[in-house]
């Protein structure tokens, strides 16, 4: 009888240490990355170089490093990134990305070669005295 419990209590042992075992691989497992190459341009398809974009993984609970990247002189940025939707946000003087003018690009990884253009728009800077709505001068 004792050792009859002596196995069945090794035995759940094993089943606990196999359970967490698998828990730990599956949060910790390498996820398959993708090189993303960005161009971001202006209206007109020209390259703008020198603007600022960093990442921001959503809905991952895991450790991020936050990865800012500047823009080369041809507009292009690469990363390297998991499989999973990304926020990248940009920032470029005298444009704006989006018409919520959030400056933030949507990107869902899922292959494994993601090239995308980002089309900024350009905006007037304000001169002394005019009145600004939303981060955009007014008439």
């Amino acid at each position: 009888m004792k050792r009859k419990r002596a196995l069945i209590g090794l035995l759940l042992l094993v089943v606990a240490v196999c359970i967490l075992a698998v828990t730990y691989w599956i949060m910790h497992r390498e996820r398959p990355s993708s090189g993303v190459q960005l161009y971001v341009v202006n209206q007109d398809g020209r390259p703008l170089p020198d603007c600022f974009t960093s990442t921001a993984r959503r809905g991952y609970d895991g450790p991020v490093t936050p990865m800012a990247v500047t823009t080369n002189a041809q507009g292009a940025v690469k990363y390297d990134l998991s499989y999973g939707t990304y926020d990248i946000e940009i920032s470029c003087p005298g444009y704006i990305y989006g018409e919520a003018h959030d400056n933030t690009a949507v990107i869902d990884i899922n292959q494994p070669r993601i090239v995308r253009r980002i089309v900024m728009q350009g905006v007037s800077v304000p001169t002394l005295g005019e009145e600004v709505v939303d981060g955009l001068p007014q008439q």
